[in-house]
């Protein structure tokens, strides 16, 4: 599944052979830097390099060593969630920031044919459509975006379809990678109903061309502790829940 990715951090590598099995259907992972893991060098993962934010420096020297000593990077990300603040996770960016940056630290790297990610919003369209009248002369591959909540919702605004459908209109023609999701901080029905109904749409999307589910660690972490031990793919033992083995294209083992 060329789709599927992973949402890797420091706290889950003890738990890294679970995603390079055999067969596993996963082909590429980001972990919000420009340094990959080691344990997945020798991977079939294809590591996407990210400029978090507008601390990080030598981001553009930092691709191209990579491609110099031998990895495939043919894709990099942009800004992690720009329009939310530091202490909710948010790389805090205003767009005429981002776009400056975009410009000195991203756009250099499309000489090398890489293709450029733009800033994965949580959830304000507008802050994008801000960066982009900015970012003049800026090389826009893709869009990531991130979503927390349900499929459906009665609410407006409130459901994944909504958020969906809001972005393909307001830039038409584009991809999309969905770079994180969720339906955080439900009960265990709800949560695996939400999540069989959104891999679905998803992976059957076209324009969709990459996603990467926010789950990759133990259902007793500190990770899991901000959305809810039910969207984890490990319980407290490192076994794949339910969700984790259809994810990983195995029978569930309960």
């Amino acid at each position: 599944n060329t789709k599927r990715g992973l949402v890797a951090f420091d706290a889950m590598m003890g738990d890294y052979a679970t995603w390079l099995q055999p067969g596993s259907p996963l082909s590429w992972y980001y972990n919000y830097a420009s340094t990959p893991f080691a344990q997945f060098s020798n991977s079939q993962l294809q590591y996407v390099p990210m400029l978090w934010g507008n601390d990080q420096v030598n981001f553009t020297a930092a691709v191209l060593s990579l491609i110099e000593q031998g990895y495939n990077i043919t894709y990099v990300l942009g800004f992690n969630e720009p329009d939310q603040t530091f202490n909710v996770g948010g790389s805090q960016l205003d767009p005429t920031t981002a776009a400056s940056r975009w410009q000195s630290d991203i756009q250099p790297l499309k000489q090398y044919g890489l293709k450029l990610g733009a800033p994965a919003i949580s959830f304000n369209v507008t802050w994008l459509q801000e960066f982009f009248q900015l970012c003049s002369g800026c090389t826009i591959d893709f869009i990531p975006f991130h979503w927390y909540g349900p499929l459906y919702s009665s609410v407006q605004g409130q459901a994944f379809y909504d958020r969906y459908y809001q972005l393909a209109a307001t830039f038409p023609g584009s991809t999309f990678w969905l770079t994180e999701w969720a339906d955080p901080n439900q009960d265990l029905a709800t949560t695996q109903s939400n999540y069989n109904g959104i891999l679905a749409f998803i992976e059957n999307q076209t324009d969709i061309q990459r996603h990467s589910y926010f789950g990759s660690f133990r259902s007793d972490s500190s990770d899991a502790a901000n959305v809810g031990y039910n969207v984890t793919m490990l319980d407290q033992c490192g076994r794949l829940t339910d969700i984790g083995d259809s994810y990983m294209d195995l029978n569930a083992q309960g």
